[in-house]
């Protein structure tokens, strides 16, 4: 408790701003998980390429489909390349926030201050916040999803 007490006596504010060094341990524990934010980091650097890569493959797979199945076979397979781009952005968002979270880390250990901790956090903090954001979008598609499992053949039993 004595830490918690400023120079006039009474308990610092939880948020104050503090230039100060991070404890030995608490930058072991992130230069420990470095190597391994910075793999997954490039690993979706990785997945956004080949998502993208796809995405260009099927809209030029529904620019040939067209001379094959007329425009509306063509347009499906177009189509499909849509959400290929989407991943690939989200994939790409959320390697750079885990790079440069890994970056963080790296200054971090270089330089033990409070600063680097805080840039660190943040980082981990944007990817975090997406992600959960994805994971919500999904539960929402997965519900409506399985909501229309349900109604779409009751519907067609009522015909």
């Amino acid at each position: 408790m004595v830490e918690d007490l400023n120079p006039s006596g009474t308990f610092g504010a939880v948020n104050a701003p503090s230039a100060g060094a991070v404890s030995p341990g608490a930058v072991q524990s992130l230069q420990g998980t470095q190597g391994w934010v910075r793999l997954v980091g490039i690993l979706l650097f990785i997945g956004a390429a080949f998502a993208g890569l796809a995405a260009v493959l099927m809209f030029f797979g529904g620019a040939m489909g067209s001379h094959f199945w007329g425009r509306a076979g063509g347009g499906a397979i177009a189509a499909l390349g849509v959400p290929y781009i989407l991943m690939a952005v989200l994939y790409g968002f959320m390697g750079n926030f885990l790079v440069n979270y890994a970056s963080a880390i790296a200054r971090l250990v270089k330089s033990g201050l409070n600063t680097d901790l805080e840039s660190a956090l943040e980082a981990q903090r944007k990817f975090w916040k997406l992600a959960g954001i994805l994971v919500l979008v999904m539960l929402a598609v997965m519900i409506l999803g399985i909501l229309a499992a349900i109604a779409i053949p009751m519907m067609m039993a009522l015909r």
